[in-house]
């Protein structure tokens, strides 16, 4: 038996009519002619594997195809009543043909039930219609209404989004289009014309033919051959569209059957679990609003490279889930997450992403989201730790009341948490810690409504994050300020104020912080400690003092203290208990030179005992007010006095620099020096053989 591989490039991942017409024909071909048929995608575009060489396949689709009957006599223009196109259901119950023997049989089962009514029915009068279709029906129009409607536990219809509402959407009807598709095809007679083999060669194998159709409704399936304002170089285009995509697209998409499922904690709720749906989040796609309400949601077809049979596809669509360590995914986020842990089996390589959005006025059509790898991200647990609080977050966005900054603020949460789970790139993770840091001071400038609102401060973020960062000098300077501790005044109280683990209603006047810039905002942590206990009283924290090349790399301004200034905030609520150190680069020889006036500030201020001093200084307010003022000479001096006074002989006693200098140097006082930096310093700017360089 020979197989042959035809590569069917008339079927890419994407329109999703495009790839529902793939499996469309994998069970065509499946249950009609080669059970042994196997399908795949590669190089954008799926793979057909089967005994049918090209003639034998286009022939198959001509004269022996026998199309799975599709009616809907619960809607309004499925051809079922008076003011209906009828068109396409008269022609197939006359055809001759067998192949619409279980097509005409299907109709006439649904004109028995609609039993003379005028119109479609509405509300109580639709439900128990389709109940008594889901009484009857079996076999390949049971699938089809499996898929189009199910029930939930109170007996009334839900409609899975792939389908609309329940095979039509507004006044097209997706079943009558269907039939009317049919007969254009196949003729009155069931036998394909001449024109219709050249228009199934083309929707297989992507090659260009004349004969498309003008002016026929395509639905939400195929936007771009939708026609419309802005389709064409003119105005206005009409769609075009070739019969057997939406054929074989309709065939395809019997598959997607979808259940009710009954939501536990949450009240009861019902929620269609069709394959791979979950709720629509405007992020992670060029064109996503905040605003954007698309009640529809989204759905993610799987794509994969191996070639697998229609029992393969059937049980993949039968489990249809993604699943995050606390439960099926239900949001576009948590698939990410599903996925970046290879939450997914059946080899399974790449997701395409399709919303259904209101786009062109109202029109529901499916968009393209993007594509989303199915690869292991070792960092993933650092996302769904800081998942859980976004989550939190993005619930409490909805509610009535909550401030647009926290819409604003949850949504860039989220374009990063998608960002960290597609990629691997540290930039996305820093831009999650940013965007996280961003939110809780959103949340900390209505204090009580965040605790209204049962919303938190970050806590306890895993020290993992510190190995997931690039280890830059931004970096570990941030790291140093932010695992410093407090006495009695946490550092992080300058940020906001906390009651225990909660935002506190009361404003306080330790809080300082105004992310205006690095400089004014350290400036005011130091004047605030100085006040409230007459000296910093901030100890390096567990090992993350920073070295001297990167001091010498924020005096020199060479630090993207936005940046470092950014993650502070964030890196304030890690846990440290665990964390391991960066490591420290060793320092150059012109940093010590170019270290000299910021040095001697630092050992003037050092928290601990310096090497041949006779005690420990206390830190004296007067020289942080002196660098406030734009006096480096004072403060410099006042400096080397009280280094003299415990027994270290400055070897310069002035200095020269402006008020943004002796500001910068204000602010640089804020970042904890390694002791064995300390010492360094001690031994360069207090020993006789310093150079003589460097004292100038």
């Amino acid at each position: 038996m020979t197989m042959h591989v035809h590569h069917l490039r008339g079927c890419a991942p994407a329109p999703l009519a495009h790839y529902l017409k793939a499996l469309g024909i994998l069970r065509l071909v499946s249950e009609q002619v080669d059970v042994t048929a196997r399908l795949w995608w590669q190089d954008e575009h799926a793979c057909l594997a089967t005994t049918l060489d090209e003639s034998a396949l286009i022939a198959f689709l001509a004269e022996t195809y026998r199309p799975t009957p599709m009616v809907a006599p619960w809607n309004g223009g499925s051809g079922f009543y008076p003011n209906d196109n009828r068109s396409g259901l008269e022609a197939i119950v006359s055809s001759p043909h067998p192949r619409f023997s279980n097509f005409q049989a299907a109709i006439i089962s649904a004109q028995e039930l609609v039993a003379g009514r005028e119109e479609s029915p509405k509300e109580d009068g639709k439900n128990q219609l389709i109940a008594a279709c889901r009484a009857r029906w079996r076999g390949g129009l049971g699938q089809w209404l499996a898929t189009a409607i199910v029930i939930d536990q109170d007996l009334a219809p839900k409609y899975p989004a792939l389908l609309g509402t329940g095979g039509n959407d507004g006044r097209l009807d997706f079943t009558n289009n269907f039939m009317r598709r049919l007969v254009e095809l196949l003729a009155d007679d069931g036998v394909a014309t001449p024109q219709a083999r050249h228009l199934a060669h083309s929707a297989l194998f992507g090659v260009a033919t004349p004969g498309l159709i003008a002016g026929k409704a395509i639905g939400q399936f195929l936007p771009g051959g939708a026609g419309g304002a802005n389709a064409t170089t003119g105005f206005d285009a009409d769609s075009l569209l070739n019969p057997w995509d939406y054929v074989l697209m309709l065939e395809g998409a019997v598959q997607w059957t979808a259940t009710v499922a009954r939501r536990l904690g949450s009240g009861g709720v019902s929620l269609i679990t069709a394959p791979f749906a979950l709720r629509s989040q405007g992020a992670g796609h060029g064109t996503a609003a905040s605003s954007e309400d698309a009640p529809r949601g989204e759905q993610w077809m799987p794509l994969w490279s191996r070639p697998t049979g229609l029992d393969e596809v059937a049980a993949l669509l039968a489990e249809g889930r993604l699943a995050t360590g606390s439960g099926p995914a239900t949001r576009p986020i948590d698939a990410a997450r599903a996925l970046a842990r290879l939450g997914t089996s059946r080899g399974i390589d790449t997701f395409q992403r399709f919303g259904y959005l209101e786009r062109n006025g109202q029109a529901n059509l499916a968009i393209p989201l993007g594509r989303w790898q199915v690869t292991a991200r070792p960092d993933i647990d650092l996302v769904d730790q800081a998942a859980g609080w976004v989550d939190r977050l993005s619930r409490a966005c909805r509610g009535d009341g909550a401030p647009a900054a926290w819409a604003t603020a949850a949504r860039r949460c989220e374009e990063t948490l998608l960002a960290c789970c597609r990629g691997s790139d540290p930039r996305h993770r820093v831009a999650l810690l940013v965007a996280l840091g961003d939110a809780e001071a959103a949340l900390a400038r209505t204090p009580a409504k965040a605790r209204d609102a049962g919303l938190r401060p970050l806590v306890r973020l895993p020290a993992s994050w510190l190995a997931a960062l690039p280890n830059e000098s931004w970096l570990r300077l941030a790291v140093a300020i932010a695992a410093q501790q407090g006495d009695d005044l946490p550092l992080r109280h300058h940020w906001h104020t906390a009651d225990g683990a909660e935002f506190s209603k009361a404003a306080d006047v330790e809080v300082v912080v105004t992310h205006r810039a690095f400089v004014p905002d350290a400036v005011a942590i130091l004047r605030r400690r100085c006040r409230h206990a007459g000296a910093f009283n901030l100890q390096p924290g567990h090992h993350h003092a920073a070295g001297l090349a990167d001091l010498a790399a924020l005096v020199r301004n060479e630090v993207d203290t936005d940046q470092m200034w950014s993650v502070v905030r964030p890196l304030l609520a890690l846990d440290w208990t665990d964390s391991v150190p960066l490591t420290v680069p060793p320092a150059r020889g012109d940093d010590l030179g170019q270290l000299a006036v910021a040095g001697l500030l630092r050992l003037a201020h050092a928290p601990m005992p310096l090497p041949g001093a006779e005690r420990v200084l206390t830190v004296d307010p007067a020289i942080l007010a002196r660098l406030l003022a734009g006096d480096v000479p004072g403060a410099v001096a006042i400096a080397a006095r009280r280094l003299h006074g415990i027994g270290l002989r400055s070897h310069f006693v002035s200095a020269v620099g402006n008020r943004s200098a002796a500001q910068r140097l204000a602010a640089t006082l804020i970042v904890p020096l390694h002791p064995t930096g300390l010492a360094t310093l001690a031994a360069r700017l207090t020993r006789p053989q310093v150079d003589s360089v460097i004292a100038h």
